[in-house]
């Protein structure tokens, strides 16, 4: 899904140092990128992802490490 207008830049929504961003380009697909990974999603999907992330993250099976206050996350 690329974007004609991509060269004009794009709005920074979120950024997670050590981790990647999420930003949005002016034709409205957002864009995750974690480390060399870039999705490129319509709002609709990013929602959809969203949620699918947060039940994901309630499982039980999920147990993330502590992160420190300041510290940095990693991609696996």
């Amino acid at each position: 899904m690329a974007c004609e207008n991509e060269r004009d830049g794009n709005l920074v929504l979120a950024r997670e140092q050590g981790l990647g961003e999420i930003s949005i380009c002016t034709c409205g697909v957002l864009q995750m990128t974690l480390g060399a990974v870039t999705l490129r999603l319509a709002p609709e999907a990013f929602v959809q992802m969203l949620r699918m992330c947060m039940e994901a993250a309630h499982s039980p099976l999920v147990r993330p490490a502590p992160v420190p206050v300041g510290g940095e996350s990693s991609v696996h």
